[in-house]
């Protein structure tokens, strides 16, 4: 039932690891096609073709957040870095930049002033209409007409908690632009 919301921080991890000069991240497509896999980190390294993967859990837990992230070498699936983050739900973006922050110092790389800054926005303050954008980003990337249809219920709802929430009313318009070409 947290799907939305584990799909949504590693989907915001990469976002943020993508402003990071010297770090090149695989797509959203490419990465989260080997969710609940059994395939083992040396494979999907090469089917990605990269040398670290980042991998992590997330569990809620009412207000309460656990997440784990560890950075792994894929030529002998050694650990490079790993941390584990508690935090109560609303430090949520918080954690995500600690993870970025965390994956550049372990490729000993500095970040700019305007990347850290880039990391750590936060598009709403309100928690609940976060999670309603997860759930909706989540129906969006099904691709199929109901999806799309729950999708804008879900936008629509995080539009409802944060009027000034931009990401919400990108998610609304991509739903409207895929139900209009589809």
């Amino acid at each position: 039932d947290q799907d939305h919301f584990c799909e949504g921080m590693a989907e915001e991890v990469i976002n943020s690891l993508t402003r990071i000069r010297g770090v090149q991240v695989a797509s959203r497509t490419s990465s989260f096609q080997f969710k609940d896999t059994a395939l083992d980190i040396h494979s999907i390294g090469n089917q990605l073709n990269v040398d670290t993967i980042l991998e992590g859990s997330v569990r809620k837990a009412g207000n309460h957040l656990r997440v784990t992230a560890q950075l792994i070498n894929v030529a002998d699936g050694y650990h490079i870095w790993s941390e584990g983050f508690d935090k109560e739900l609303k430090d949520v973006f918080g954690i995500q930049k600690e993870i970025a922050e965390n994956v550049a110092k372990a490729f000993q790389l500095s970040i700019s002033p305007d990347t850290e800054k880039a990391i750590a926005q936060q598009h709403t303050q309100n928690i609940e209409a976060y999670e309603f954008y997860l759930r909706g980003r989540r129906h969006f990337y099904q691709f199929n007409d109901q999806a799309w249809k729950q999708a804008r219920e879900d936008f629509s709802h995080a539009i409802d908690l944060d009027p000034e929430y931009a990401l919400a009313y990108a998610g609304l318009a991509d739903c409207f632009s895929f139900i209009y070409q589809y």
